[in-house]
């Protein structure tokens, strides 16, 4: 099942620089996570036939009515499979984006894996951003940019106070956990960079 996750990348980067070339750069501008979900989504279905009816898209893990705790796509099988999906976008006006508060997110997103699945599932950070949060990553702790692997406790990867302001009072007892981060695949469609983690 993980070489379908893998699989599935070099496809997606064909669709986003698809809809880059049909769109042009306002496309970049847009917030677009949804979108992203989708096409990462009809990229795992498009690679492996038979998920069809077993992929979920924000399938909410907490069972009571209007939970928010939802995870991005889920895939229904043994054992399951958690995938979280975040979209860095670039700033039209060109002026800096707040690159901690981002990381920060990115964070709260590893933190979202840990604490709401099964420690036996397989869980997945995909990420798709411009080259300058890439670059941001690529200069902090637990983000391996090649296909290393990075082992911690998730609260060695916070920072700064912006990306701690991030993380939810509740989540903060999780930030003692260990993980590691292993990269598993990574592909570039035109001004964007996309890079799949396994989160363990």
């Amino acid at each position: 099942m993980e070489s379908v996750l893998i699989d599935s990348v070099p496809t997606f980067a064909n669709y986003l620089r698809r809809r880059i070339e049909i769109y042009g750069g306002e496309f970049l501008y847009l917030s677009q996570e949804s979108l992203m979900v989708f096409l990462y989504t009809y990229s795992l279905i498009s690679n492996e036939n038979n998920l069809i009816d077993k992929v979920f898209v924000v399938y909410p893990i907490a069972k009571e009515s209007g939970s928010r705790n939802k995870i991005d796509i889920f895939i229904n099988v043994e054992p399951e499979y958690y995938i979280e999906v975040k979209y860095v976008r670039p700033i039209p006006s060109e002026w800096n984006i707040p690159l901690p508060q981002h990381r920060g997110k990115l964070i709260n997103d590893i933190i979202k894996l840990v604490a709401q699945t099964s420690p036996s599932s397989n869980k997945y950070l995909l990420l798709v951003a411009s080259r300058e949060f890439i670059v941001h990553l690529s200069n902090k702790p637990g983000f391996p940019q090649s296909k290393t692997a990075w082992r911690g406790r998730i609260r060695n990867l916070v920072l700064a106070v912006t990306e701690e302001k991030q993380i939810s009072k509740e989540n903060k007892p999780y930030l003692d956990r260990e993980i590691k981060q292993q990269l598993l695949s990574q592909e570039k469609a035109n001004a964007l960079h996309i890079l799949l983690w396994k989160i363990v």
